[in-house]
């Protein structure tokens, strides 16, 4: 009986909860309010496509997001089977192109998911050539 109330004593003690000491200097806020929230909301992919020009020289995949936002990821290569090619991202808000630069390695590796997710086998084989051509893979 003695051990029962000893072990009963013990399990109480280690489920008390114990106040955490937060070293000196740490009054700074958990939540920082100068951060965008927008950084802070996940965006998921709504609409993926693919597309070619007719001599398959210009590869487009558009992916659209859940905030509305279209990207359109351009890969030109020239000619067909060259080395040369130039990739662009742009992006539409409502339609109306908001910004056009050169695709980031972080861009390229999104795009070549999408395209593996989809099942877009010969597309996934075909960007990861040509970002590689460009240098971003």
């Amino acid at each position: 009986m003695r051990y029962v109330l000893l072990s009963a004593a013990l399990v109480l003690s280690a489920c008390q909860n114990t106040p955490v000491l937060a070293p000196q200097g740490a009054n700074q806020p958990l939540f920082n309010p100068a951060v965008n929230a927008q950084s802070l909301q996940s965006r998921g992919v709504v609409k993926s496509d693919f597309s070619y020009n007719s001599d398959q020289t210009e590869l487009t995949v558009t992916i659209e997001q859940d905030n509305g936002e279209t990207t359109d990821y351009q890969l030109i290569r020239r000619p067909v089977g060259g080395s040369a090619v130039t990739v662009q991202t742009v992006v539409k808000q409502n339609g109306q192109v908001t910004s056009r630069h050169r695709t980031t390695a972080s861009e390229a590796e999104l795009v070549i998911k999408v395209a593996a997710n989809n099942g877009w086998q010969n597309v996934y084989r075909d960007l990861k050539t040509r970002y590689q051509l460009a240098g971003l893979s």
